[in-house]
């Protein structure tokens, strides 16, 4: 896993901080110095560029993501015990923290994602790289249930896992926009889940 120490996580910081704000191109290296208190020079030995932090920063996120999300094989157990707006509640991950400061590192790094999706391939590639894996995740546990006969075997778990993550996906990028309202946000997204989760119920034995 991606270690920081020192001056690179203040440089580190510095730039999350101010890019999540700002935006990439209205940051430059003389000013992350200035909020560091350092010199510009001093950057350099630890980032040659400005998209070289921006990489260490993708890679960060990549790491960490999904450290703290419930393994396959706890979500196996659960499927056979939990009713549907459980299992669903425990489908739609957000990261976590209990050290507040990384919990906040990892808000804006995903903020920085969000912003730069459109023209940046590497963030593309890493929210597409997210999509396909809560859609594997959530498509193996459906699958475990209709396997052991909890779930309906009738019922079409890879459309189920595509649209969980399309709603948990789509509602995540937008809460990042300053422009939508978060409070219809968080109802439009309860009433998704709320029908996702009849329909699972239906296809409970």
């Amino acid at each position: 896993m991606t270690e920081i120490k020192k001056t690179k996580e203040l440089i580190f910081d510095t730039f999350i901080d101010m890019t999540s704000t700002l935006g990439y191109e209205n940051v430059s290296m003389r000013e992350i110095a200035q909020g560091v208190g350092i010199q510009v020079a001093s950057i350099y030995n630890h980032f040659s560029t400005k998209a070289e932090i921006l990489d260490f920063v993708y890679e960060y996120l990549s790491e960490r993501l999904y450290e703290n999300r419930a393994p396959i094989e706890q979500m196996k157990v659960l499927i056979d015990a939990a009713n549907a707006e459980e299992l669903i509640r425990h489908f739609v991950y957000t990261y976590t923290s209990e050290d507040p400061v990384e919990y906040q590192r990892m808000v804006s790094i995903t903020k920085i994602m969000y912003m730069r999706l459109l023209q940046d391939p590497q963030a593309f590639s890493i929210f597409s790289e997210c999509y396909k894996k809560n859609i594997a995740y959530i498509n193996e546990v459906i699958r475990y249930g209709i396997e052991t006969g909890r779930v309906d075997p009738g019922f079409d778990a890879m459309t189920f896992a595509e649209v969980l993550a399309d709603v948990t996906q789509a509602l995540s990028f937008k809460s990042y926009g300053d422009t939508f309202d978060k409070e219809q946000l968080r109802e439009n997204q309860e009433r998704s889940l709320t029908l996702l989760s009849q329909l699972l119920t239906s296809a409970f034995k």
